[in-house]
């Protein structure tokens, strides 16, 4: 084999690692910037959301500890209630994902999502809300019963976070 065919390819091989590394150095840059807006625009949230008068939800184990078992319509029902806001299809199956539901052999979870939260409207159960072409579903009359246990399930792990923090505190003091 002719021994500049090799320097070609090496000399090629090394020119697509350089721009490769160049790429991936820009798209490092862009995360970084995209991180930044995503940490601004959750403080934003967080700030409109408490004076729009929402409250903030329960951590995703509480959440999931409801989910567990139920079709898919119930643990819609359930993440609606939690959210007890407009949510658009995809931030239900966002929810859902993140605490981890089991979908089973769903091949499009968020299609049969659609069809349950319209069918919801249908019902009478839930009301929409459109902005900006984008449908958020949210339910009339929301289980009072499973927001009071959602409530104090946070409230107990809090208090119970608290104490935690008191207990080390103390011992740290001791020292």
């Amino acid at each position: 084999m002719d021994v500049e065919l090799y320097k070609q390819a090496l000399f090629a091989a090394r020119m697509e690692k350089s721009e490769l590394n160049r790429q991936l150095k820009e798209l490092d840059n862009q995360r970084a910037e995209l991180n930044k807006r995503i940490s601004s625009l959750t403080d934003t949230i967080s700030g409109l959301a408490l004076l729009s008068g929402e409250k903030p939800l329960p951590p995703p184990d509480i959440v999931a500890a409801h989910v567990k078992g139920l079709g898919l319509a119930d643990a819609c029902r359930v993440i609606l209630t939690v959210r007890d806001r407009f949510s658009t299809p995809i931030v239900v199956r966002d929810m859902l994902e993140h605490v981890k539901y089991d979908f089973g052999d769903q091949a499009n979870p968020l299609a049969s999502i659609h069809s349950i939260l319209k069918r919801f409207v249908d019902s009478g159960e839930a009301e929409t809300l459109d902005i900006n072409g984008k449908t958020g579903y949210r339910l009339k009359d929301p289980d009072k019963e499973l927001m009071a246990k959602l409530a104090n399930e946070v409230q107990s792990e809090e208090t119970a976070g608290s104490k935690k923090v008191e207990t080390k505190t103390k011992r740290s003091s001791a020292k």
